[in-house]
Order: C-alpha cells, then sequence, then structure tokens
C-alpha cells in the first residue's frame, strides 16, 4: 500500500481507468494438469482488495488457463486492445511485455485480433481453448489494427491514450529490454520493480529510491566484505549486503544470492539498488560472477553497435586445441 500510495500520488492519471497487473503464468507442461483455480494470484489479496482488482482488471484471471501459452496471449491482446482506457501496465519481466506486444508484428495475429474485435468471437482455432471467456469487442482498437501496415510502426497511443505507467524490471540483465519496452510507449512514465521473490520482498519503489519495505519483514544484512550480520538499522551508506529475511509465516533467516548496495535513506530508512546474483561459476578457478559476466556483456554491447549479447555460455572441454572459455 505504501507503493500504491507514492504511485499514485506522483501520477494522477491512475485514479481512474483500467490497470493490468500480469503475475504467474502456468508453463505449457502444467495447463492440463492444474485446477481452474489454482494460479489466481488475486486470493493473495484481502476480499476488499481482491474485490478492488477485479473492478480495475481489464483482462481476466483466467486467460492463463487457456490449453496453450500462445493462446493466452492472444486472449489477453484481445482484452488490453479492447480496454481504452488502460492507465497502467506493469510486468515482472519487461521481455514478457515485449513478447506479448511483438505479437501484434504477425499479420495473420492483427487479422485475427481485428476480426474477434469487430465480431465478439474467437477465432475457430482458439475456440476451443479460449472459448468458456467471452471474446471482447472494440472498433476503435479494430480501426487502429486494421490501418496498421507491415511498414508502419502500431500507434500504440491511439490504442491506449491514457497510459500513464509502465512498469517492470529494470536492472542488471534487464536494463537493455526495459529500455526497448519504455521505447514502445513514449507518452508513459516507466518504473522499474523493487527486489521482490517468492519469498518474501525486500525493496519497494518509493519516489525515485527503492526502500526497504520494513514493516512486510523482519530483516538483516550480511557486509560482503566483512562476512558480519547486523539488523537493518546498522547499514551504512555504499555498503555492499546480501539481505537475510525472517517472515511472518515462519520463514526464518533465509538468505537470497542477491547482492544489494546501500543508496541513501528516507528519515531511518534506508534505500537500495540491486546489484545482481552472486553465485559464482568456477570453470577455470576464474569465480566468474553474474555482476562481472554482465558488465562483459554490456562492454560488448557498447563495442559493438546493433549487437545485443544474451549470455556467457561456459564451455567445458579436455581438447588440448581448444581450451575450456566463454562464449557471448
Amino acid at each position: 500500500m505504501p507503493w500504491f500510495g507514492s504511485l499514485y500520488s506522483q501520477h494522477k492519471g491512475l485514479r481512474v481507468g483500467k490497470q493490468y497487473w500480469s503475475l504467474s503464468w502456468l508453463p505449457e507442461s502444467r495447463r492440463a494438469l492444474m485446477a481452474g483455480d489454482v494460479n489466481d494470484d488475486s486470493k493473495l489479496l484481502s476480499w476488499g482488495k481482491r474485490l478492488l482488482s477485479l473492478m480495475t482488471q481489464p483482462v481476466p484471471q483466467s486467460v492463463t488457463l487457456a490449453d496453450s501459452i500462445d493462446d493466452s496471449l492472444f486472449a489477453t491482446l484481445a482484452y488490453l486492445l479492447a480496454e481504452k482506457e488502460l492507465t497502467l501496465i506493469s510486468v515482472w519481466s519487461p521481455t514478457f511485455a515485449i513478447n506479448l506486444f511483438n505479437h501484434l508484428d504477425d499479420q495473420a495475429v492483427r487479422e485475427a485480433l481485428v476480426a474477434t474485435l469487430t465480431n465478439g468471437q474467437w477465432p475457430s482455432d482458439r475456440q476451443q481453448s479460449i472459448g468458456d471467456l467471452k471474446a471482447p469487442t472494440s472498433r476503435h482498437a479494430a480501426s487502429v489494427l486494421r490501418n496498421w501496415s507491415d511498414h508502419t510502426e502500431v500507434n500504440y497511443r491511439a490504442l491506449w491514450p491514457m497510459l500513464s505507467v509502465i512498469s517492470s524490471w529494470d536492472t542488471v540483465m534487464s536494463s537493455h529490454w526495459a529500455n526497448k519496452l519504455q521505447d514502445r510507449f513514449p507518452q508513459a512514465h516507466f518504473q522499474g520493480k523493487g527486489l521482490w521473490m517468492t519469498e518474501g520482498v525486500v525493496t519497494i519503489p518509493w519516489d525515485d529510491a527503492y526502500i526497504l519495505a520494513y514493516q512486510s519483514h523482519f530483516y538483516e544484512f550480511e557486509c560482503v566484505e566483512t562476512g558480519h550480520i547486523f539488523p537493518s538499522w546498522q547499514v551504512i551508506l555504499n555498503q555492499e549486503v546480501i539481505p537475510i529475511i525472517s517472515t511472518g509465516s515462519g520463514f526464518l533467516r533465509y538468505k537470497p544470492s542477491d547482492l544489494v548496495h546501500v543508496t541513501g535513506f528516507v528519515g531511518r530508512v534506508p534505500t537500495f539498488e540491486f546489484i545482481g546474483r552472486i553465485e559464482g561459476t568456477d570453470l577455470v578457478g576464474d569465480k566468474l560472477s553474474p555482476v562481472t559476466a554482465q558488465q562483459v556483456l554490456n562492454d560488448v554491447s557498447e563495442q559493438y553497435a546493433g549487437l545485443m549479447p544474451l549470455s556467457l555460455l561456459a564451455i567445458d572441454t579436455q581438447s588440448e586445441v581448444n581450451k575450456p572459455r566463454y562464449i557471448a
């Protein structure tokens, strides 16, 4: 709620319209095995907040239960396109959003969406998968897509003129893709995510910083330099630390492999910047950390325009000619 309060105070446009929050998605292999209500993230909320969520969400939660991810994405796009008063898009990974909107580059998909939004019927080849959901309609969105050719860029401003905020991960390996996502929606403010994990939350966005969510769990920190462990009120500016969290549900002293940097304080509450994971690779005694690997990839991207290396692959070989090495 403090995160939402800060967000709403900065962006008045969020007080109206609808908001798209994408949380959990079922992998293809598990869709046929899961019950219809297992993946409902709204069950994490109180009844009041769940009701508010249902009132503001343009995409029904059950789209994730389609037979395939492709059908889920198609239905998601249809519902989003039908909501002209969309004010916020929040996803975890920017690559998920990019992949979602990349479907609009496919002329066959656009034509199918135009038909659905015009007639209010799902395509015949998707009926069995998502037929239980009522198809949305929007002649406005259908018209925008119909006038979009392969030689022009889609007019996102025309589709969602009220869009105020885009939110996703934007640190370390996500930074390049976050920039790509921002480029698609120049009319919207971009907000990065704090440090969240399945086990708990460490930081939340607060104004222009990522503040410790100090009322969510009990926090300790391990100093990378000394190995000493201390409570949150003893962290020092510019320290590099590893968070340790104890949750109200009884998950005690969980230590993730996340490295954060102390950037400042809001009152007495520290703010942090996520640096990266601290798990390393030991191919030939080199102890290559993800932070170092990402810096190498960033340097390559800056040196060679138009190239974006995705990962470093460790190649282990017994050959006397080719030594063990990394490939970008």
